[in-house]
C-alpha cells in the first residue's frame, strides 16, 4: 500500500485542489497538523504491534463491499459525528479515513492485480520485492516535493484520546518514528525498512532504484506509469468526495 509519504504528499495536494471546499480548506487549514498526522496513521501497528487489520478494517484479500472507513465508523460510531469531536480530533479522524480509501484503492487497482499472488510474472516474492521498490522509488518523487516543513507541521500534532483502538503513547511514537524523517539534515528510510522486512540486501535494493533502465524492465513493464497516475488522480479526487462526505455537518 503507499507509504506515509505518500499519504502525507496526497494531503498537500487535497489541500491545495479546487475541487476541495472552501469551508473544507479553511477548517483543513487550522487543523492542518491533526489532518496531515492522521493522513500516516493507519500504519501506527508498526510500532503498537496490532494486526493490520485492527488499524485498518480490512483484510486481504477484501471481503464484502464496504469501505474500510465505513466500517471503522460503523464499528466506533462516536468518530461518525465530528461536529460532536473536538476540531483536532475532526481532522484526524479525517485524515485517517482517507489513507483507508487509499490503502483499498491500491489493493484493488495496484497490488492485487499486478503484483498480488494470482499474478503471472515471476514468483509471489519476488513481485513483493518489486513492490517495495516500486514504493520506495514513488517515495523519491514525493519527499522531493514535500513542502518544508512537512515534519515539523505533523511533529506539532497532539493525539488525546482521538482513537478508542491505539493507546495514545504508540500514536506518538508513530509521529515522531514518521515526521523524524522528515526534519532537515534526516533520511527517508524507506529502502532500509522494506529491505529488512523480506531479508534482502539493502545494496542490491538501492541498485535497482537508482537504474531507470532497471526500473522500466523489471517494474513499469508490469506496472505502466500511466496506471499510476490514474491511480493518483483518481484517488485524490475520492478523498475530496470523502472529506465532503465526513464533514457535511461541521
Amino acid at each position: 500500500m503507499p507509504t506515509p509519504f505518500y499519504h502525507i504528499s496526497v494531503a498537500y495536494e487535497i489541500r491545495e485542489h479546487p475541487a476541495l471546499p472552501v469551508k473544507i480548506k479553511e477548517f483543513l487549514a487550522e487543523n492542518w497538523n491533526a489532518f496531515l498526522f492522521g493522513k500516516t496513521a493507519p500504519d501506527v501497528q508498526v510500532v503498537s504491534h496490532q494486526s493490520r487489520q485492527d488499524t485498518h478494517f480490512y483484510t486481504v484479500p477484501p471481503v464484502g463491499t464496504t469501505p474500510a472507513w465505513e466500517r471503522m465508523l460503523s464499528i466506533y460510531p462516536a468518530l461518525s459525528h465530528p461536529g460532536k469531536l473536538s476540531p483536532h480530533q475532526a481532522a484526524f479522524i479525517a485524515g485517517y479515513a482517507c489513507h483507508l480509501e487509499a490503502d483499498e484503492a491500491w489493493l484493488w487497482d495496484i497490488f492485487l492485480p499486478v503484483f498480488g499472488p494470482d499474478a503471472a510474472w515471476e514468483t509471489f516474492r519476488q513481485r513483493l520485492y518489486l513492490h517495495n521498490v516500486m514504493r520506495a522509488y514513488l517515495d523519491r518523487i514525493v519527499v522531493a516535493n514535500l513542502p518544508k516543513g512537512a515534519g515539523t507541521h505533523m511533529q506539532a500534532a497532539q493525539p488525546h484520546t482521538w482513537l478508542p483502538f491505539v493507546e495514545d503513547t504508540y500514536l506518538v511514537q508513530w509521529r515522531d518514528l514518521v515526521a523524524g524523517q522528515l526534519q532537515p539534515g534526516a533520511k527517508i528510510q524507506t529502502v532500509e525498512v522494506f529491505a529488512g522486512r523480506q531479508g534482502v540486501d539493502v545494496n542490491a535494493f538501492y541498485q535497482l532504484l537508482d537504474s531507470e533502465e532497471r526500473m522500466d524492465a523489471e517494474v513499469f513493464q508490469h506496472l505502466p506509469r500511466p496506471q499510476l497516475a490514474d491511480y493518483h488522480s483518481d484517488l485524490v479526487l475520492a478523498n475530496i468526495t470523502l472529506l465532503q462526505t465526513y464533514l457535511a455537518d461541521l
